[in-house]
């Protein structure tokens, strides 16, 4: 079973503010208004579609690591883990995440 990581719940999304930044926004459970997580800023080499890109895979992060916990829970109540393979690489990428 893993530990449950405390991060702002709710439906986190991204907007443009400009030409050279997207924010992360979310809206917090039981609330009715954003807040700004983060902001991805236009800088060196990258171009707007990788901007978006970045914010985009950081705003989805969330519901990766929802899923990711909901699937290495199901092998732990289910399965005897593998120790191996797709699963141990999903374990360590978790354990990161919670900062293990």
């Amino acid at each position: 079973m893993t530990k449950e990581l405390n991060y702002t719940k709710g439906k986190w999304y991204t907007e443009e503010d400009s030409m050279e930044e997207v924010a992360i926004l979310v809206i917090p459970e039981g609330e009715d208004f954003p807040d700004t997580i983060a902001t991805v800023r236009l800088i060196g080499n990258f171009d707007g579609i990788e901007m978006e890109a970045n914010a985009q895979l950081i705003a989805s992060a969330p519901d990766l690591y929802e899923a990711l916990k909901a699937i290495i829970d199901a092998e732990d109540e289910h399965f005897e883990s593998l120790g191996y393979g797709r699963s141990q690489d999903a374990r360590k990428a978790l354990a990161k995440t919670e900062g293990k």
